[in-house]
């Protein structure tokens, strides 16, 4: 998944097996939403805060609108479990994984980037133990296979 449909072309030659969705995750929003997402010259500095791109050096040089989702509404459409999530969400990565409601999915595996104590504490509180971290990515495993 990924709010910007320019990535579904590389998807679908990288991962032809895989469903492509395009939208934007949010915390708690209703499904109709759309939402601005800027886009810079760095590709993996497109982001919903524009603040984010030019907290990295680069410049939002234009947007286009995009479905929004919420997390749970996101969850609540998935038929299958799920093993493993990575969130990198350029600056909004916390407002979505304190929205996540786990009796929905629970993931094996969480995979957040940027973690600072209010992630790490969420996770904790949800009986995830962080297990590591590489390249500002940190991984967190459920409680219960973790032991």
């Amino acid at each position: 998944m990924d709010a910007n449909p320019a990535v579904q072309t590389l998807c679908n030659v990288i991962r032809p097996e895989d469903k492509f969705l395009n939208y934007a995750i949010c915390g708690v929003k209703d499904a109709q939403d759309t939402i601005k997402l800027w886009l810079s010259g760095k590709e993996e500095l497109s982001s919903l805060d524009i603040n984010s791109i030019n907290d990295h050096g680069a410049s939002a040089e234009k947007y286009i609108e995009v479905p929004l989702i919420g997390i749970n509404d996101l969850l609540k459409r998935i038929n299958d479990n799920i093993d493993l999530v990575s969130i990198d969400i350029e600056g909004m990565d916390y407002e979505v994984i304190s929205s996540w409601d786990f009796s929905i999915k629970r993931p094996k595996i969480l995979v957040i980037e940027l973690v600072d104590d209010n992630i790490v504490e969420f996770m904790s509180e949800h009986n995830y133990i962080w297990y590591a971290t590489n390249c500002g990515n940190s991984f967190f495993v459920d409680g219960e296979i973790y032991n």
